[in-house]
């Protein structure tokens, strides 16, 4: 068996996963996965649909369905015992070993992961007796790693005292979408605060009674420069020479102005305040981080 084979068994597995004959199976697993409005929280969807979606009445994965080739067989029963985990990564005596950041427990890596301390999520496959990377690998900013295992712990803790006492490996086989979802916040938040050491978010909420085009009107006399995100209307994205100061959200009579560090957000708050009358009136300030969003 060689990581090769196990990469192009995934591929296969992929291609199965799309095809006409899971059709329905896809629609209803997006339903189950795709929870926000617009529709962008898709990151590691296609492998949680192929290894933690169950079927409708007989709970097969779809991974289970797959009939693979003789020359397959070996590769496909390694890959149906693997997981997508989070791991501290670490080197000792020039070998990789992943730490998994819920039980602590160490696995030697051969392939798939490069040197370095680092927090990653990653799907393991044993052969060869040693672990290697199958399927997409994530960084992650090890800054959010006791955040990210608060957040699972605590579901977890909440789902066993719900339903009884669970490994965590059958809980994060059967809720999956938690790995991917938290994934998909830092990785957003990371992206967001790129410059930034804390993660933070920094909000001002305003109301106003008067109509959008004179609400659109008024926040054009700021002065700065200021751009609509094509992708994700009615934003409106401030920007200060190459600076992205704020994003503005509009929605029906409130606004929020939503800065990544608290100077901005004073510094727009008082680009404001000379607009504000009647139809504009601030209403509070709020400060978010990670666990919030989560």
């Amino acid at each position: 068996m060689t990581i090769e084979l196990l990469d192009q068994l995934v591929n296969d597995l992929y291609a199965y996963a799309v095809s006409p004959i899971n059709k329905k199976h896809m629609e209803r697993a997006m339903k189950q996965f795709i929870l926000s409005e617009t529709k962008e929280d898709t990151i590691g969807f296609a492998e949680w649909f192929i290894f933690n979606y169950r079927t409708e009445g007989d709970a097969h994965r779809i991974v289970d369905l797959y009939k693979p080739k003789d020359s397959e067989a070996d590769g496909y029963q390694i890959l149906k015992q693997t997981h997508r985990n989070i791991y501290d990564v670490r080197t000792e005596r020039d070998q990789i070993i992943l730490k998994d950041i819920f039980t602590g427990e160490d696995f030697l890596v051969s392939s798939g992961v490069v040197s370095g301390e680092m927090l990653v999520s990653a799907r393991l496959a044993f052969f060869d007796e040693s672990y290697s990377v199958v399927g997409d690998l994530y960084e992650l900013d090890p800054a959010y790693k006791d955040q990210i295992k608060k957040y699972i712990m605590d579901q977890y803790n909440q789902f066993s005292n719900r339903e009884g006492i669970t490994s965590l490996v059958d809980f994060l086989d059967v809720y999956g979408h938690l790995i991917y979802k938290v994934m998909d916040i830092v990785i957003q938040i990371d992206e967001e605060n790129a410059y930034e050491d804390e993660l933070m978010l920094y909000q001002a909420t305003y109301a106003y009674n008067c109509s959008q085009e004179a609400l659109y009107e008024m926040i054009n006399q700021l002065p700065y420069v200021i751009d609509p995100d094509e992708d994700e209307e009615p934003i409106l994205r401030i920007m200060d020479d190459a600076t992205i100061l704020a994003e503005i959200e509009i929605t029906n009579e409130v606004f929020y102005v939503l800065c990544n560090n608290e100077s901005h957000l004073s510094m727009m708050m008082g680009a404001i305040e000379p607009l504000l009358n009647p139809s504009i009136v601030f209403m509070k300030t709020d400060t978010f981080v990670l666990d919030d969003l989560l």
